[in-house]
């Protein structure tokens, strides 16, 4: 399910289609730059979540992990009056094969909103977050990075 759009961005991606007769391919695009990708089946976020999905199944079909799910929601702050539920939602969770329950997540930017969620997952249901990235985007330990 695709991000919605504002009333301003709706109403600007409906006068360029009467006008050109296309769409506004950025309109629905990530706020990062992100492009959907398909694997296996599936529409991921991004092209990097796209490759860890496939690295989880391939260790699901060899047995290393099982019980995989994937854009599972948790509830960190109920409903209240006159506000609504917020919500956490991995992009993984699985079984390892040392049967601990892993939620993973693929971070290509720590927002201050992922940042709280995060602290809300550990606070409200004792579950630290997996956090990985893609290759291009790890970065060196700060003491590898001086020079002396």
């Amino acid at each position: 399910m695709g991000r919605r759009l504002t009333l301003g961005q709706e109403r600007s991606a409906w006068a360029k289609f009467f006008e050109t007769g296309e769409a506004d391919a950025r309109a629905g695009q990530n706020k990062f730059n992100a492009e959907r990708t398909e694997a296996n089946g599936r529409i991921y976020d991004s092209a990097a979540e796209s490759k860890r999905a496939v690295d989880l199944q391939w260790l699901l079909q060899l047995g290393k992990l099982s019980d995989l799910k994937y854009q599972v929601k948790f509830l960190l702050v109920p409903k209240q009056l006159g506000e609504r539920a917020a919500y956490y939602i991995a992009d993984f969770t699985y079984i390892d094969e040392d049967s601990h329950y892993v939620v993973e997540d693929m971070k290509g930017h720590r927002t201050p909103e992922y940042r709280l969620k995060r602290k809300l997952m550990l606070q409200v249901h004792g579950i630290h977050i997996f956090e990985t990235t893609s290759p291009e985007q790890q970065r060196k330990p700060r003491w590898q990075k001086r020079k002396r």
